[in-house]
């Protein structure tokens, strides 16, 4: 015996080498499967007893080390980008864990749009096994985008010069969604670039962006 070796799922065993010749060994504690310590004895008995006395050898302190869990094959199930905000929480996990392995999770799970970091401790109920070291990934919620489809300038070219002031809007806007306007309000005819700026008050959500509108205000007859 030279020094503990791993846990293999298979009988490992002690013995007595270089016994002389006429001397054989009967052992006991000197085979075992599980990871552990134990204690090997060996009586020895001699071929020869009128001429020989029979010897004695110290017991052996002898070990099977726990092994480590074939982790190679373990990844999370989470791909960089495929998490939008949509008011429901997202969860990630590991997916190919050893049986005997169970994961216990941190910062895995969040509903706000954001950036994580997902933190994984293990257990083994192996006892052959040792425990494996923890894992970490960064992960992220990403903001979503409003439909902005419905969104319209409420201009149909109808102005005419008359004295009083035009003003274009936007109508449709989402729910959470302001708007501020620049070149939106004129009295006299001529062509103007109105804009629309939007801002939220929310940060799971991508600012919308600007819209523009050229809108004109027809000579009077």
């Amino acid at each position: 015996y030279t020094g503990a070796a791993p846990f293999n799922g298979r009988e490992q065993s002690v013995l007595l080498e270089q016994l002389p010749n006429g001397i054989t060994a009967a052992y006991t504690g000197n085979e075992a499967t599980d990871a552990g310590t134990y204690t090997a004895r060996a009586v020895l008995t001699v071929s020869d007893p009128a001429n020989y006395n029979t010897p004695a050898v110290s017991d052996c302190i002898w070990a099977i080390m726990k092994a480590d869990h074939d982790m190679s094959g373990i990844r999370w199930n989470y791909d960089e980008g495929s998490l939008v905000y949509d008011g429901e929480r997202k969860t990630i996990e590991l997916c190919g864990l050893p049986a005997s392995v169970t994961a216990t999770y941190s910062d895995n799970s969040g509903v706000k749009a954001g950036s994580y970091t997902a933190k994984a401790s293990f257990e083994t109920s192996d006892n052959n096994y040792v425990d494996p070291d923890p894992v970490s990934i960064d992960w992220s919620i990403g903001k979503a985008d409003y439909d902005m489809s419905g969104v319209a300038w409420d201009y149909d070219g109808s102005f005419v010069y008359d004295a009083t002031p035009k003003r274009i809007e936007v109508t449709g806007l989402p729910e959470g969604v302001s708007v501020s306007y620049e070149g939106n309000t004129a009295v006299d005819a001529g062509t103007y670039t109105a804009v629309a700026k939007f801002d939220i008050n929310t940060s799971d959500y991508n600012v919308p962006e600007s819209m523009y509108c050229e809108w004109s205000i027809e000579k009077a007859d």
